[in-house]
């Protein structure tokens, strides 16, 4: 039996999507957030040349060019994503009795709509970590997640997903050097500079005690100087037309292990046209969309949804939070990963 008497899923499913998005530094900065009327997403992938013109006798045709950008159009399908938190016999007795100045049914409300934000903030939790998947190897995968294997591939070139010929650990290392070589690289195959370059803690820590970087700023033998702070790390950066740096160090908890997002070792440049974060329809969304025992329009139909209910046996509440998302690529030659460390 539905809950919708005491809270209706049009007022949950608002109330879900205004929760704040408290990540911080969320990697939707770079893959902002799209709402899709449908399951399928078409990604482009542009493929950039720099071609040239040949020479021709006199009297003769003028040959036939080759176009510099060619696109293929890849269509993917969002896969669903949510959970759902059981308020047991126990746990609704034991919230009914603790209830001294309140009713029973409010206290069952409250914890209806605690369990959707925690649900909701579940849900961005597992989006964010698509998100870093994406931008670790240009790929989202699932490996026997609940019983789902995919991989969608858009086929990042193997250039844009070097290992520095010198990790940057070392005393020889060329940090600079192969950052501008990389930035060359993606303004050559998508026309763009990247917009941001996404790092550890530690890749910062060892650009910071760098030599090249060292003596870029000091000028001279960097073997006397002393190493850089955060600041003039910046100032170099900005001397050299480099993107701003951006330190993700974010550990989420997957399956009771902590786990970063991004790993230690990477350093990744994107533009500001690398992918988007996409939101599809549900079929709970699509349920209330075409029902009219809730307020509820196909337009408000993509996008994360809650609903609650109950079951008669054993008595237990249930709330649910659902939705069709992926990180999907824009232009992927906008997007480069290296191993660094």
């Amino acid at each position: 039996m539905q809950l919708w008497d005491i809270v209706s899923p049009a007022d949950l499913t608002v109330y879900a999507r205004a929760i704040p998005d408290e990540f911080p530094d969320s990697l939707n900065r770079f893959l902002p957030d799209r709402v899709i009327a449908g399951i399928k997403s078409r990604s482009a992938r542009k493929t950039r040349r720099n071609v040239t013109a040949q020479y021709r006798a006199y009297n003769a045709a003028t040959p036939i060019g080759i176009r510099p950008v060619s696109v293929s159009l890849t269509e993917v399908l969002l896969p669903p994503v949510g959970q759902k938190l059981a308020l047991t016999e126990w746990e609704r007795l034991n919230l009914a009795l603790a209830e001294s100045g309140g009713s029973a049914l409010d206290a069952m409300v409250a914890t209806i709509y605690d369990d959707v934000e925690n649900s909701v903030r579940a849900v961005r939790n597992r989006a964010e970590l698509a998100r870093a998947d994406y931008l670790v190897d240009g790929k989202f995968s699932l490996v026997a997640e609940n019983g789902l294997t995919i991989e969608c591939d858009w086929a990042l070139a193997g250039t844009h997903k070097p290992t520095a010929a010198i990790l940057w650990g070392g005393a020889l290392a060329v940090p600079l050097s192969d950052e501008q070589a990389w930035v060359q690289i993606i303004k050559t195959d998508s026309g763009t500079a990247p917009v941001a370059a996404i790092m550890s803690s530690t890749v910062i820590g060892a650009l910071l005690r760098n030599a090249e970087y060292r003596a870029a700023y000091w000028g001279g033998s960097a073997a006397i100087q002393p190493n850089l702070n955060r600041a003039q790390l910046t100032q170099v950066r900005i001397d050299n037309s480099l993107p701003p740096l951006v330190e993700y160090d974010h550990q989420l908890e997957v399956d009771g292990v902590n786990t970063r997002l991004i790993p230690t070792n990477k350093f990744i440049l994107v533009t500001g046209s690398v992918g988007e974060s996409q939101w599809g329809i549900t079929a709970e969304g699509l349920d209330f969309a075409t029902t009219s025992a809730v307020d509820f329009v196909l337009a408000d139909a993509p996008g994360l949804v809650a609903s609650a209910w109950k079951t008669p046996d054993p008595v237990t509440g249930w709330t649910k939070t659902n939705a069709t998302f992926m990180p999907v690529a824009g232009d992927i030659n906008g997007l480069l990963s290296a191993t660094v460390l």
